[in-house]
């Protein structure tokens, strides 16, 4: 038997600007065009 289906919570993979579902292999929201890397691994200005 084995473990299938989506994961349990979703939370940490959405935007954290607008809360849209990213689109695969996109580096930036298509809704709002934020970053989809975690704020801690982004460039400083």
């Amino acid at each position: 038997m084995s473990d299938g289906g989506d994961e349990v919570c979703w939370l940490d993979k959405l935007c954290p600007e607008c809360g849209a579902m990213p689109s695969e292999g996109q580096e930036r929201c298509w809704r709002c065009g934020a970053e989809r890397r975690p704020e801690e691994e982004r460039e400083s200005p």
